[in-house]
């Protein structure tokens, strides 16, 4: 599948300075992946920071995200992911998260792409996500006198829409291309995002229409 440019004001804030300092590392020993990313961009968080996102990846049950679907509910299209950059709002609920790198420390780095990607909904007041899309993005890291950065966009790697259960969901991510093969780092590593694209729910018993989700967070395989 071609690869296409992520858009979106919403991602635009990863590389709105053109130089998006990763991480620095004071020798090639430092494990690269001590690096843990805890960016988490919603819809209309952009706009609204109060909507507070990062509620979904903070590890802790008793918090959760929540958000309203658009009053038009729609899907986030091919051209609407692949539009220029505006502050024009997508047509669906959105999630998107850091999902680590696609390789773990080694010499030579060690390919770890994700395997699953845990959805728990939040309080049975809120709508639970129903059928989703999950697209993933990789992001080329450039080592800058050993300050490792993130120049250029996130593009787009794989997708695959998926209907849940009204439940804690597990999804497979078999659909991920597998990492390449690299001898040095940063060489074919890639910095990886995750979105989820809500759309459509089932209904909480007290908000028909704004969505909760306590945790999302990727796993790879245990060591």
């Amino acid at each position: 599948m071609e690869r296409r440019l992520v858009t979106g004001l919403a991602l635009a804030v990863f590389v709105a300075s053109g130089l998006f300092l990763l991480y620095k590392v004071r020798s090639e020993e430092q494990d690269f992946l001590g690096y843990q990313g805890r960016t988490a961009i919603s819809t209309n968080s952009i706009f609204d920071p109060a909507l507070s996102p990062e509620l979904a990846i903070d590890s802790d049950r008793k918090t959760f995200w929540k958000e309203s679907m658009p009053g038009v509910q729609g899907t986030c299209t091919n051209e609407t992911r692949t539009a220029p950059e505006s502050d024009t709002r997508p047509p669906c609920l959105f999630l998107l998260i850091d999902a680590g790198f696609s390789h773990r420390p080694g010499r030579p780095p060690e390919p770890d792409m994700p395997v699953s990607l845990t959805l728990e909904p939040g309080p049975a007041e809120y709508a639970r996500p129903r059928a989703v899309r999950v697209v993933f993005f990789d992001q080329e890291i450039v080592d800058m006198d050993r300050e490792f950065r993130l120049p250029t966009s996130p593009v787009f790697l794989a997708e695959k829409s998926f209907v849940l259960s009204d439940g804690i969901n597990h999804l497979p991510l078999d659909f991920l291309p597998p990492a390449r093969v690299t001898a040095v780092y940063p060489g074919s590593v890639r910095k990886l995002w995750v979105r989820v694209e809500i759309e459509s729910v089932y209904p909480g018993s007290k908000y028909s229409n704004t969505v909760g989700i306590s945790e999302l967070f990727v796993e790879r395989k245990k060591q």
